[in-house]
């Protein structure tokens, strides 16, 4: 019998979140610890969906109506303030708080200065988790911190899990109704086929929680995507491994599999290394016919010096080659940017348009470099005096919250809205895009850097207005001043 009878699960939300994440945030993670203790309480539930019009009022009701003694809670750092929120509702009605994810394994004693937060979870969760439901003390529990007469005690890290195999399928039937759709029947929906990333780049937060590369068989990962595929709608399935490619031959066992066992009604969406890409050329019709149809890149960089910096392990070269491999399958391919590099200029800044342009993107996505707690980066950037704000609201991966060398904050600013403005630009016809496409990928990008200025309390009227002109000054052919 359990210590904790009645438990439940929340992934807390980016507090400025962009219009993606209303669409794809699906909890599979919390899902993951919903199975690890189903068969050892009473009941366990995702009580909200985080996304609804009013969620903590929601929460609050749950809470009044339903038996609850404990609630574990997700967070990032960009969702770090709303998992405060929900811990604060929490603790009026005694649940027991314990937090876990990036943030608090990053900054464990941080989190536990809150008083409404009982314990974080440090690494990878669901051992840990399992333990405390059903033991109670925090005594002894690897990979816990707690509080003990206000001291913070952090037990000893607990190790990755090597073998992902023993691990229960997540419990997806418990998850809350979200656009019309709940449990299994999501619309958009996560599989990770493997933890962690043999690439330790520094700007990653993946190597804090999930250390080195594990997997998990191919027949494991049928059985879950037997559960969630159906012939009636075509879903969207991110496979959101760091990088789902490391191992080609058992990726593509796992695709001969989703054949033989008629799992092929997915429109599939995964990011990957551009060095992959490379690797699995040969494969890649195998997984364009099972649903491939999505592949977004962590390009980073046009720049060669800042590459080994960060420590991609890539250069432009392969990145030019698995644009072209990928276009040649007709699989869509995004690339993922990131301006602020304490080595890079202004005038480095100019090329990520034109470069992203040049080497065949449709789509491409600019983010601000952001030195996420427990990363190389944000050590690096700290040294440098320059991180010029800690609030976490703003850490996700479009505020920012650095000033690099040279660069200052409004300029920076500009520059973002400056890349996506002329990337998504006049001459946008030269990608063969649609003209109507083009329209709304460029009202979408507006909307974009338009939400996380106007949630930057730093910025005023004309700031935000500043910010809007060089977006559609870069939009309709303007450089930058």
């Amino acid at each position: 019998m359990s210590y904790f009878k009645n438990v439940c699960l929340l992934k807390a939300p980016q507090k400025v979140d962009i219009p993606y994440g209303l669409i794809l945030s699906d909890i599979t993670e919390v899902c993951y610890l919903a199975g690890m203790v189903k068969n050892d309480v009473d009941s366990i539930t995702i009580p909200v969906n985080t996304y609804a019009s009013n969620p903590l009022h929601d929460f609050e009701r749950y809470l009044r109506t339903h038996p609850a003694d404990m609630i574990g809670i997700s967070s990032m750092t960009g969702a770090y303030s709303n998992a405060l929120e929900y811990a604060r509702i929490a603790k009026k009605y005694n649940l027991y708080v314990v937090l876990g994810g990036y943030h608090p394994t990053a900054l464990p004693g941080e989190v536990l200065k809150s008083p409404y937060v009982d314990a974080v979870i440090r690494g990878e969760g669901e051992f840990t988790f399992k333990e405390l439901v059903n033991e109670g003390s925090s005594e002894g529990v690897l990979g816990l911190s707690f509080k003990d007469n206000g001291n913070v005690i952090q037990n000893p890290d607990r190790g990755v899990i090597e073998n992902l195999d023993v691990l229960p399928q997540p419990l997806r039937e418990i998850r809350p109704k979200r656009f019309g759709n709940k449990g299994t029947d999501y619309l958009f929906d996560t599989v990770f086929t493997s933890r962690g990333c043999r690439i330790k780049c520094s700007f990653c937060s993946n190597d804090m929680v999930n250390k080195n590369w594990r997997y998990r068989s191919p027949e494991n990962v049928i059985e879950e995507l037997k559960m969630i595929h159906t012939t009636k709608k075509r879903k969207i399935l991110k496979i959101w491994d760091a990088n789902v490619l490391t191992d080609v031959d058992r990726m593509e066992k796992i695709v001969d599999l989703m054949s033989e066992n008629n799992l092929t009604n997915f429109k599939i969406w995964t990011e990957s290394r551009t060095t992959d890409i490379i690797r699995a050329e040969h494969i890649m019709q195998k997984l364009h016919d099972i649903g491939l149809r999505h592949v977004s890149l962590g390009i980073e960089s046009p720049n060669l010096e800042t590459l080994k910096r960060i420590r991609k392990g890539t250069n432009p070269k392969t990145c030019e080659k698995a644009i072209e491999i990928l276009n040649d399958y007709k699989i869509k391919v995004q690339g993922y940017f990131i301006i602020g590099h304490l080595n890079e200029t202004v005038e480095d800044i100019k090329r990520y348009p034109e470069y992203a342009k040049t080497v065949g993107l449709k789509q491409a996505v600019f983010m601000v470099m952001t030195p996420y707690p427990g990363t190389p980066i944000y050590e690096e950037y700290k040294r440098a005096n320059s991180i010029n704000s800690y609030r976490w609201d703003m850490y996700n991966n479009f505020g920012t919250v650095i000033e690099p060398n040279n660069i200052d904050l409004k300029t920076l600013k500009k520059m973002l809205a400056y890349c996506n403005g002329k990337f998504y630009g006049i001459d946008a016809s030269n990608r063969q895009r649609t003209i109507s496409g083009t329209v709304l990928e460029a009202i979408y990008r507006l909307i974009n850097v338009a939400v996380i200025e106007k949630n930057d309390d730093r910025n005023s009227l004309s700031d935000l207005k500043n910010y809007m002109y060089e977006y559609l000054h870069a939009l309709v052919g303007g450089n930058i001043k």
